[in-house]
């Protein structure tokens, strides 16, 4: 009966290391199942932000495009009215406008001013 016994107690204590480590692993796997939903959670999270961060520099890159194609005009007008100004700061328009819309001559001109007569008769 001895004999008979330490195989019942054997067997009774591997059954329980046996129980022990289907619980340890239950835990595990538990703790493993967690792990990888907060994990699958996190790299989520992190493909959302690459998208959206990729989404905001394709936007940025549009409006960069956009500014640079304003910037483009703008300096051709700054071109265009720099000339412009340049003629106007000009002696020779000053002259322009002062004999044109003032009526100014030069020393020794003599200005003459032809006035047109007026054919239409009120009948």
């Amino acid at each position: 009966m001895k004999k008979g016994n330490v195989n019942r107690n054997s067997t009774d204590e591997l059954t329980n290391i046996f129980l022990k480590y289907i619980n340890k692993f239950k835990k595990y796997a538990k703790t493993s199942k967690k792990l990888m939903i907060v994990s699958l959670i996190i790299l989520v999270s992190i493909v959302y932000s690459f998208f959206k961060a990729d989404a905001k520099i394709k936007n940025m890159k549009h409006r960069l495009r956009g500014l640079e194609t304003e910037a483009k005009k703008l300096n051709r007008e700054v071109s265009i009215l720099n000339r412009k100004l340049d003629r106007v700061n000009s002696n020779e328009f000053i002259e322009e406008i002062a004999r044109k819309d003032l009526g100014l001559v030069k020393p020794g001109e003599t200005l003459y001013i032809i006035i047109e007569e007026d054919n239409s008769q009120d009948k």
